[in-house]
């Protein structure tokens, strides 16, 4: 089972991931049946990134839910704090941005908890992207600022240049 998921996540990292797809499918069968709710969490999560990568958001949902419920289960705040913003991705690329907007901010705290600065990157930035679709610009501009400090200190390039470019775009759409 293990051995199913890890070559899942390889396959995953070489951005495989219609081929990554089945080995998480596997491990998530052999997971449930021998009760193992650890495998069964990676090969949820792991089956929510793939399809989530595949512009297949809707169906990333279910996976993404039951890998938040899995981190809860087993008290795994770390875990918890991906599935949240994993979660939130999904609704955001569903335009489902009010849906998406507390899975940021329950990540975003549990980030903040765990000085986990590149999950807090990631969840300025998608509260930042929510309110601007909402069209509350003058909201959104604090979450860019972080994100773009974030990436700044992180020396994260392409996402300082995404920041940047949010919060100009926040900036100009604001109709004084």
């Amino acid at each position: 089972m293990e051995a199913e998921w890890a070559l899942g996540d390889s396959l995953r990292m070489l951005t495989r991931f219609t081929d990554a797809m089945p080995r998480y499918e596997r491990g998530l069968e052999l997971a449930k049946e021998q009760k193992d709710t650890n495998s069964e969490r990676v090969c949820e999560s792991g089956l929510g990134t793939c399809l989530r990568f595949l512009t297949r958001y809707e169906e990333s949902l279910p996976h993404a839910e039951r890998a938040l419920a899995l981190a809860k289960e087993r008290k795994e705040a770390n875990r918890e704090m991906e599935a949240e913003w994993a979660l939130g991705d999904s609704l955001r690329m569903l335009t489902r941005f009010t849906d998406a907007m507390p899975r940021y901010e329950r990540g975003l705290e549990l980030a903040k908890e765990q000085k986990a600065t590149f999950d807090e990157r990631v969840c300025e930035s998608g509260l930042g992207t929510c309110l601007r679709f909402l069209t509350r610009y003058e909201e959104s501009l604090p979450h860019y600022e972080r994100a773009l400090a974030l990436a700044k200190e992180r020396k994260e390039a392409n996402r300082e240049m995404e920041a940047e470019w949010a919060l100009g775009d926040s900036l100009h759409a604001d109709p004084l």
